[in-house]
């Protein structure tokens, strides 16, 4: 299938981080209290008294700002340990002057320097006081947030230290602003970077992070849509926990049109996983889709030049799907795919790409002629039954396979009303030509290569033309080679005023190269 290559190469989503200003009052006549707490000239213009009380991996601060300007004000506090360079910077609401906070010490053993900051009604930042303080802990979980985190009043809960596994980060979080409707995720280990946008319901979250690069720290940074430009993010929150795991994954790559459609891809989190035959794909989408245009979403699985595609129906904005990896052991590329049905007036399918990523099959002998797949339900309940009827006395898979031809070639019509509509008809199926009792030359197709696959011979898809006509027919392993059958021709002919005349012809079954000649073979089609 060819993609056009402008939809390939979109750009997520450009970042935009907050950048804060620190004003300075002149740094003399500082005043120091009986904690060792340097006091800036800007704490005693507006009536500052602070003390702390230091317990353990935290530093509690007590503050009145007996003339602070603003009934409700920022405080922005800095902690920095000095001997490993780290810091974090947390920002705070002040009301009616009294402030009250535990501040984590994360960074373990080692010298602390806390430095404290508060907004004035210019909306700059003024240095009131800063301290050091030795502490003699284990290494906790770094948090930093950001302005945004209070402008969407956001609150968040993740394990204690005790409780954290190795493989993933939980977090539940929770935003205030009833209009905020998504935010990104950033899951950084140095210049290693995967991003995804995550959908709020109710206004809260609950997810595991995978650690997708293996052993070492992170930066797992949660962002918001900035108020002037919904497509640029400031950061809310950033945790920075560490693991030992050393599995590394492959991230699931989104792409532009999944933001439009607010896709969410529940099952798998991560790609990269070594599996079996058969893998879920469980997905959702938030935002509105057009049913009419888009009723079923396209998954593309492919190993080397290998692929099929199977339709995921679209219902009640999910998809849940078991996909089956056909092509034996090795790595697999998955695409999930947005198609346009109203943008495609032929047989030829309109796709966006979603999302991709990488998966690994183990133990997985190669089975693609043997396996249902899209429209081709050889593990169906009336496959199965009506298969052990059509072949209960052959003695050959020879003759098992043209009993099969020959059933469909003399059980089903002709479909003249299908043939004629210039639409893409993405419900053909075997067992859709089973009910209706007619079909074209894809359902004649389906229908006989999904009898044979029940019957545990493998068959295949043929595309090609017939005279330059787009035509489909089938493939049977017979007697160790690929053995060519044509149900539709078998089935009859059609009349000059366009009317099917059923006429069953055998010959269509192994046909000799002069009576195939016009069929000219294009690709084989999973």
């Amino acid at each position: 299938m060819k993609m056009d290559p402008k939809w390939l190469l979109i750009s997520f989503l450009t970042m935009s981080f907050a950048t804060f200003y620190t004003e300075e009052l002149p740094a003399f006549n500082h005043e120091v209290s009986q904690q060792n707490i340097y006091l800036f000239p800007y704490a005693k213009k507006i009536g500052t008294s602070i003390q702390y009380t230091q317990a353990v991996n935290q530093v509690q601060i007590e503050m009145e700002l007996s003339r602070y300007p603003k009934k409700e004000g920022i405080i922005w506090i800095k902690v920095s340990q000095q001997d490993r360079d780290e810091s974090i910077q947390r920002f705070f609401t002040v009301q009616g002057g009294r402030f009250s906070q535990a501040i984590d010490l994360p960074f373990g053993e080692g010298l602390y320097e806390i430095e404290v900051f508060a907004s004035n009604s210019t909306t700059s930042y003024y240095p009131l006081a800063k301290w050091t303080i030795s502490h003699s802990g284990k290494r906790g979980l770094p948090i930093q947030t950001g302005l945004t985190a209070i402008r969407e009043g956001l609150s968040w809960e993740v394990p204690t230290m005790n409780q954290m596994n190795e493989s993933t980060f939980p977090i539940k979080i929770k935003v205030a602003n009833p209009t905020l409707s998504s935010i990104l995720l950033q899951v950084q280990k140095g210049s290693q970077i995967a991003k995804r946008l995550l959908y709020l319901k109710g206004g809260s979250l609950e997810l595991e992070v995978p650690y997708l690069f293996g052993a070492g720290t992170y930066q797992i940074q949660l962002l918001a849509p900035t108020e002037a430009d919904s497509t640029r993010y400031e950061e809310m929150i950033r945790f920075s926990p560490q693991t030992t795991a050393d599995f590394v994954a492959n991230p699931i790559q989104f792409y532009q049109p999944a933001e439009e459609i607010g896709l969410d891809i529940l099952q798998p989190t991560v790609g990269g996983e070594e599996i079996g035959e058969k893998f879920l794909v469980d997905a959702v989408m938030h935002r509105p889709v057009d049913l009419q245009a888009t009723p079923f979403l396209v998954l593309e699985v492919s190993k080397g030049k290998d692929r099929s595609y199977s339709y995921l129906p679209i219902r009640e904005k999910k998809v849940s799907e078991q996909a089956i990896l056909r092509f034996g052991e090795g790595k697999y590329t998955i695409r999930l795919l947005k198609p346009d049905l109203l943008m495609t007036p032929t047989n030829q399918l309109h796709l966006l790409p979603l999302a991709e990523w990488i998966i690994e099959s183990k133990q997985n002998p190669d089975k693609r002629d043997l396996l249902p797949q899209q429209g081709i339900e050889s593990d169906h309940a009336e496959i199965i039954k009506l298969a052990t009827m059509i072949t209960k006395h052959a003695k050959s898979s020879r003759e098992k396979a043209y009993r099969i031809y020959e059933y469909v070639a003399t059980h089903i019509a002709y479909d003249m009303q299908k043939a004629s509509a210039p639409i893409f008809d993405w419900r053909s199926s075997a067992i859709q030509t089973l009910q209706d009792q007619k079909a074209t030359c894809q359902g004649y197709t389906y229908l006989a290569v999904a009898l044979l696959r029940a019957s545990q011979i493998s068959a295949r898809v043929v595309e090609g033309t017939v005279v330059g006509v787009p035509h489909a027919w089938g493939e049977v392993w017979l007697d160790g080679k690929w053995v060519p059958f044509d149900a539709t021709w078998g089935a009859g002919y059609l009349t000059q005023s366009g009317i099917f005349h059923a006429d069953y012809k055998k010959e269509y079954f192994d046909p000799s190269e002069t009576s195939f000649r016009d069929h000219q073979r294009l690709r084989v089609v999973y």
